[in-house]
């Protein structure tokens, strides 16, 4: 192990929330996209088992396939969205602290420096890591558009009332997450709150207001907010700030043609292309079984 005192450190200020920026610090298809200090450097693989006592390794190459390395070690301490500690194969040890002020997220850096190059020199190197990482995750916050529709063999009143249906509606959003379902109206200008169960059996979601809604026609949503258990708390990042939901109904020869229109934050698009698919064939399903059964 490096035996100088010195320690070199790093740190850098990103303008969302904590919980995104840990999720997205430790979410190794997320590394591959930042972990690099260069433009002319990448990381194509990376794995990792965020406990104490685990391992790490992540492979940095040159575009040009001209050299690489494996960076590799082992986790030391692991405090959820506070603390990280790892030492590398070379026997040096990195402290990562994360912590929220002002609204903000602050990740500080502070490592062995290692006896190759000088200290300057891997002290820009580990900042443009973080800078990298700043820059992602600032860019997964950006709201994109999205589009999905389905066509349903119903008339667009009876799309509708099935969607908006408090049991039916826990059925068909089942894909994004099971158990989940509304409270409040879905009048204009009413408040409305989506909940969803968390892991740990504590309820959360977001919060919103209805913008429109003609029955059988067009309903939007504006994201208002999100909330854990009992307590509401205003977005404290650009994270789904000013998102917004639509739905049109369609009317078409023998039935209605959904279109759902989105803007929401671009981290989310995988999930997205996953799931509202499976969720729009779910209320398919559910709207036509229920028309035969008349």
């Amino acid at each position: 192990m490096n035996t100088s005192e010195s320690k070199i450190t790093v740190s850098v200020r990103i303008p969302v929330d904590l919980p995104t920026v840990w999720r997205l610090w430790n979410d190794v298809h997320a590394i591959r996209q930042w972990y690099h200090a260069s433009e002319d450097w990448h990381t194509p693989r990376a794995t990792h088992d965020l406990e104490q006592g685990k391992s790490f390794s992540y492979r940095m190459e040159a575009k040009d396939g001209t050299e690489g390395f494996d960076m590799q070690g082992k986790f030391i301490s692991v405090i959820p969205q506070k603390f990280i500690s790892y030492v590398m194969e070379d026997g040096r040890l990195v402290e990562i602290s994360f912590k929220e002020q002002d609204n903000e997220t602050v990740i500080e850096e502070r490592l062995d420096p290692e006896n190759i190059n000088s200290e300057d020199l891997q002290r820009t190197g580990w900042q443009r890591i973080l800078n990298n990482f700043s820059t992602y995750v600032l860019k997964q916050q950006e709201l994109v558009p999205f589009q999905f529709q389905k066509f349903i063999s119903a008339e667009p009143m009876a799309v509708y009332d099935v969607m908006i249906h408090p049991t039916k509606y826990t059925q068909w959003t089942a894909p994004f997450c099971p158990g989940s379902y509304f409270e409040g109206s879905w009048e204009k200008g009413a408040h409305i709150k989506f909940v969803g169960p968390e892991k740990d059996g504590q309820a959360g979601g977001m919060l919103g207001h209805i913008l429109e809604n003609t029955p059988g026609k067009f309903i939007s949503i504006k994201y208002d907010g999100s909330f854990e258990g009992d307590k509401e708390k205003p977005f404290i990042s650009e994270t789904w700030k000013d998102a917004t939901e639509n739905y049109i109904f369609e009317r078409t020869d023998g039935g209605t043609n959904l279109k759902v229109d989105l803007q929401a934050p671009l981290e989310y698009a995988d999930f997205f292309n996953t799931s509202w698919p499976q969720a729009l064939q779910r209320l398919k399903v559910l709207i036509e079984e229920s028309d035969e059964k008349r």
